[in-house]
């Protein structure tokens, strides 16, 4: 017969060992989100802060080089605030990533 629940779920102990270093946890009893390992939060951050500054360096580039055209065309403003907006959400995104907190597990069974 096997150990199993007959609910299919796992024990607690071998649920603890499905934790991976790659994933968010969130605790009992403050209810914070933490990363289970450094590894995540950095590459998000990296990432982040990457694709942000492209999106900031497309917004001065469509600036400088559509300022004429905008003076007549005054949608040209949209694809200026689009880039920018989208460089500083991914820059906010990448600051949450580089300021959560991480956890470590206390016990590894593997």
């Amino acid at each position: 017969m096997s150990d199993l629940p007959s609910d299919g779920s796992l024990p607690a102990q071998q649920e603890w060992m499905e934790l991976r270093f790659n994933t968010l946890a969130k605790c009992p009893h403050c209810k914070k989100i933490s990363s289970v390992g450094s590894a995540l939060p950095r590459r998000r951050c990296c990432a982040y802060i990457t694709i942000g500054m492209i999106c900031i360096f497309i917004g001065v580039g469509l600036t400088v080089g559509t300022r004429d055209f905008a003076r007549r065309y005054n949608a040209t403003y949209v694809s200026w605030a689009f880039a920018y907006l989208l460089g500083l959400i991914c820059l906010i995104r990448a600051c949450y990533w580089g300021a959560i907190k991480v956890s470590y597990p206390e016990n590894s069974f593997a």
